[in-house]
């Protein structure tokens, strides 16, 4: 710890000390009141130190809660403050995507109607073994009626995996509109990072990114030269 020279200190020193000097500083002379402080504070975290158990109990309460259980596997109703959910229904795809149906109400809004898609298998920090389920959300999206929104996404801490699928989302929907900056995945992460510290949270996450705008722009392209090969074979 380093202190300025203007530092105080509200204990008396012993003697006159040079802070500055390379020897060992003595002990500050302390008031009766100060030793009487320190004396009941040194029981009492001593105390608390010979039972680790109490410190690991301390520490978990310390452990920010990423993300609340605000949907549940079951069709019920949940309330959070102000804030009332009901899931309608569920189902799961073929690719293990969880669907629900959520109508959220607040007291001081209109009831809200919401398509949760939960990707379960996306491992916090990592990355799936394979782009196809995140680009067959992608694809979902594709089919979203204009104007019906906003799409909100998130994991727990709402960076990582997070980062990694709207960095995805974004590229690809700027390239369909002609934006060839959005190749530029570096730029886009940036971007998001002056906006929300910590997007895409590591190395993998990142190559992650490039592997499935890759895959998915080879699959739009493959469609694309099939249609225009069906066309062509017509033609003659």
């Amino acid at each position: 710890m380093a202190e300025s020279s203007s530092g105080t200190c509200s204990s008396k020193p012993s003697s006159f000390f040079d802070f500055a000097s390379p020897e060992s500083p003595p002990n500050p002379s302390l008031s009766p009141d100060q030793r009487r402080h320190c004396a009941e504070a040194l029981r009492m975290l001593s105390d608390k130190f010979r039972d680790p158990g109490r410190i690991r109990h301390e520490f978990d309460r310390l452990q920010m809660v990423k993300c609340g259980d605000y949907f549940q596997t079951d069709n019920d109703t949940r309330e959070f403050g102000k804030i009332r959910i009901a899931t309608k229904w569920t189902s799961t795809t073929d690719t293990s995507l969880g669907l629900r149906y959520l109508e959220v109400k607040d007291e001081e809004s209109e009831e809200q109607r919401v398509l949760h898609i939960q990707y379960a298998e996306w491992p916090d920090h990592g990355v799936p073994q394979d782009t196809d389920v995140v680009r067959e959300i992608l694809r979902r999206l594709y089919h979203v009626p204009p104007g019906l929104g906003p799409i909100v996404v998130h994991c727990s801490a709402g960076i990582g995996r997070t980062g990694a699928f709207c960095a995805i989302v974004n590229t690809i929907q700027r390239i369909m509109l002609g934006d060839m900056s959005a190749v530029d995945l570096v730029n886009t992460v940036s971007t998001f990072r002056s906006q929300r510290i910590g997007m895409v949270q590591t190395m993998e996450q990142y190559l992650f990114c490039y592997t499935a705008i890759i895959d998915e722009l080879e699959d739009l392209t493959s469609d694309f030269n099939c249609q225009i090969d069906a066309r062509d074979q017509c033609s003659r």
